[in-house]
């Protein structure tokens, strides 16, 4: 569960703050504040634990997946089931179109013939061009955590209170559900987040959401994650949708009988928006997925030749 990916299944963003995904829905790369640079994660794994059982990762090979976009957006819907779980699960990740927050949806379905008690994780590890330079801190009145350095400012959190916590050697605490949460303030970036759900009978579903805001400053920060968890999940949503309709009636509408190709068009035309530099205009030819160039062609640049057959 710990080795990088280095394929892209999937990506979000806003011209500012791109995140790509495998295709098991995991977030890979987060860049920000360009799409190219800073690359800010080593991993963020989503958790869920129900009963008794040990967290059960969504990154693991233990869930039957799907993937697609909702149509003509930027919201990526991964879909994870296990029927020996008794859980169906709908994950949804988009970045808002005019703040640097990336939103996970979740909507979290018991599917089998008995009640469930659910509880959820995040595991997380930032990191910089320095690794030495990142910290973390809790903040318990607003409930969420900081993961900062001198310049960059996440602010991690839900539109749930939070139930545990711990900074360092957090995965196989997430995986025991025996999070600790002694240091309020750390000097490391692997951190986990614990939230309990309730219980859940046969055929309920329960909804849940995280926030990842980035910004230059904690005051910042705070303020950008305390409005968006008072938003209405829907209306973030119908916001996005809309936004994403409108992009899309800038350009021509390709009919070719072929579903595919006309999918493959329509994704296209997502992807070049979200690759396109506002401020510059420069499109980069890839998401990069290798800092070290050792497993990629080093696409992460602006091709002045492609970018002149795209935009024409």
């Amino acid at each position: 569960m710990m080795g990088r990916s280095y394929f892209n299944d999937g990506i979000t963003g806003n011209g500012r703050l791109l995140v790509s995904f495998t295709d098991k829905g995991e977030a890979n790369r987060i860049f920000w504040p360009e799409q190219d640079y800073v690359q800010q994660i080593n991993n963020i794994f989503t958790g869920i634990k129900f009963d008794d059982s040990d967290t059960r990762f969504l990154n693991e090979n233990l869930w039957y997946v799907e993937q697609k976009y909702e149509p003509n957006t930027n919201i990526l819907v991964t879909m994870y089931e296990n029927s020996d779980f008794g859980l169906r699960i709908y994950q949804k990740d988009f970045v808002v179109n005019d703040q640097d927050i990336w939103v996970r949806n979740y909507t979290i379905k018991n599917i089998c013939d008995r009640e469930l008690n659910i509880k959820t994780f995040l595991h997380t590890d930032f990191i910089t061009e320095n690794h030495n330079v990142r910290s973390g801190m809790m903040d318990f009145e607003d409930n969420f955590a900081f993961i900062y350095n001198k310049e960059h400012i996440v602010t991690i959190g839900s539109n749930r209170c939070l139930a545990g916590f711990q900074f360092g050697d957090s995965q196989e605490a997430t995986r025991k559900d025996s999070l600790y949460g002694k240091d309020e303030i750390s000097m490391t970036s692997n951190m986990a987040l614990k939230w309990e759900l309730g219980r859940l009978n046969p055929n309920e579903e329960v909804e849940f959401n995280m926030f990842f805001c980035f910004s230059y400053n904690m005051e910042s920060g705070r303020k950008m994650f305390n409005e968006i968890k008072s938003e209405s999940i829907k209306n973030l949503i119908e916001n996005e949708k809309k936004y994403w309709g409108n992009v899309f009636k800038k350009y021509d509408r390709l009919l070719t009988g072929n579903e595919k190709i006309d999918e493959v068009y329509l994704k296209s035309i997502l992807t070049f928006k979200l690759l396109t530099n506002p401020d510059t205009g420069a499109i980069l030819a890839g998401v990069e997925v290798d800092e070290n160039y050792t497993r990629c062609g080093r696409y992460g640049y602006c091709w002045p030749r492609d970018g002149f057959f795209i935009t024409r």
